[in-house]
């Protein structure tokens, strides 16, 4: 009988430790996801984006300076940060197609904090690059993911935010206020581009 009693007090243990780490969990999520955390998460609007860390792109390493050489007809760059065992990115990335698509005037480029050969294959419209063990992620303080920063073409922050969906990447968009192409400079300074990378 005691062995049975201390039995069910230690599954209660158990059970009882397991709803406290998922209840930590649970509100973990949610500041993460709460305005507070995203305002404190990344580099703040109106600062210049590190553009001399390396991005591998899988055929070559290119400054993400060049990774984000934009054409006359593109505004700005979207970055979207993601991770290994984000799901959310994994349902994300399918649809950068699309994205992109419905969004011409801004370059999406996601980056991965390793390399995951589904997105590794050509014929997209948007660019996969790895940042070498997170070195990006780290410059750029991406600690979530997926996460996006806006970047106007002088390569300044314009908006950042938690992007679960192409509806939040929009919206992220929306948000940027990005300037007219009439007034656009490229990320070095001078005039915009007239190739993409």
């Amino acid at each position: 009988m005691l062995t049975v009693a201390v039995g069910a007090l230690w599954a209660l243990f158990f059970v009882l430790t397991t709803l406290v780490v998922l209840l930590y969990r649970q509100f973990g999520l949610l500041y993460i996801g709460s305005r507070a955390r995203v305002e404190e998460t990344g580099l703040a609007p109106g600062k210049r984006l590190p553009l001399s860390h390396t991005v591998d792109l899988g055929e070559a390493a290119l400054a993400l300076r060049e990774v984000l050489s934009l054409t006359p007809d593109q505004r700005g760059s979207i970055l979207i940060f993601g991770g290994p065992g984000c799901e959310l990115c994994n349902q994300l990335v399918p649809q950068l197609d699309e994205f992109q698509q419905t969004q011409p005037e801004i370059k999406t480029v996601y980056i991965d904090r390793s390399i995951n050969h589904r997105w590794t294959a050509g014929g997209h419209s948007w660019v996969y690059g790895v940042s070498q063990e997170g070195a990006l992620h780290d410059a750029m303080d991406a600690a979530v993911s997926p996460f996006a920063f806006v970047a106007d073409r002088a390569g300044v922050v314009a908006a950042k935010g938690l992007v679960n969906t192409p509806d939040d990447l929009r919206r992220l968009i929306e948000t940027a206020a990005l300037p007219a192409l009439a007034h656009a400079v490229d990320v070095d300074g001078r005039a915009p581009a007239t190739t993409a990378v």
